[in-house]
């Protein structure tokens, strides 16, 4: 009789060791992109920053291993992000606002002229897709230089 074994446990192991070495490496790539994405976000708006809020409610985080969240969580961030159209405003009863001269100046309604979009959040995914590609890519010639020793 004759026979040949076929062991392929070598093989699994490499491909255990190369699974992790990927994770590893793209959850820390992930990672990086928040982080960046949120940085992008912070530096390229064009909005005045009067009050601080919506730049500081700016952050990337890890949801899981593998994904994370770019946000900016201040209640007009969408408002900022992607504009207003013109629209009326009325008071309850009555609007109160500074007038150019100082002065307060009341009315029943004003008319808003709308604001333009800023799109400091989708600067801001750009630049995190940009990260997490080369971070990936990264993370496969790690794991193709492993696998070819």
């Amino acid at each position: 009789m004759w026979s040949i074994e076929i062991d392929t446990s070598e093989l699994v192991a490499m491909a255990q060791e190369a699974d992790r070495l990927l994770r590893r490496e793209t959850g820390r790539a992930v990672a990086r992109a928040c982080d960046a994405g949120a940085d992008e976000a912070k530096r390229s708006h064009k909005f005045q920053n009067r009050t601080g809020e919506l730049e500081g409610s700016m952050r990337g985080r890890l949801t899981g291993d593998l994904s994370g969240l770019i946000e900016a969580t201040a209640s007009h961030a969408s408002f900022v992000e992607d504009g207003t159209p013109p629209h009326v405003i009325e008071g309850n009863p009555l609007l109160a606002f500074p007038g150019r001269d100082g002065r307060t100046v009341f009315a029943r309604k004003v008319n808003h002229p709308g604001t333009r979009a800023d799109h400091f959040m989708q600067r801001a995914e750009a630049r995190a897709e940009g990260v997490l590609q080369a971070g990936v890519e990264t993370a496969a010639e790690e794991v193709a230089r492993m696998l070819s020793k």
